[in-house]
């Protein structure tokens, strides 16, 4: 999911200089997810209305690899808006990660229309 959201050169040039920064070293959770935003600034990306606005590639990645189970997303019609919540998905209800967010993209189509 990761690299369909920031796209297939980000995932792949921003693995590839952390893998050749740290060969030899040390590294700690803020490094491998830096080097994903230093490849992702270096791009343009603003013919892209999603992640031309206020996307941040490092709490995006960090939300999805750093913390427990998965979003349980639902998706509620008020008038003509969608109202779109989440929760995490648990087992065992355990209401001590309640409140854990996830940054999740939302794409919408409509009929044969562009994704927006």
């Amino acid at each position: 999911m990761v690299e369909s959201t920031i796209g297939e050169e980000v995932f792949r040039q921003g693995l590839n200089l952390y893998l050749v920064e740290f060969a030899y070293a040390n590294a700690e959770k803020s490094d491998f997810l830096s080097s994903f935003s230093k490849i992702f600034k270096a791009i343009d990306y603003h013919h892209d209305p999603f992640l031309s606005t206020n996307f941040s590639v490092y709490d995006y990645i960090d939300s999805w690899i750093y913390q427990r189970g998965f979003p349980l997303l639902k998706v509620r019609q008020v008038g003509d808006y969608f109202e779109i919540s989440q929760q995490i998905f648990d087992f065992d209800n355990s209401s001590e990660f309640a409140d854990t967010q996830w940054k999740v993209p939302i794409f919408t189509q409509e009929n044969e229309q562009d994704e927006v």
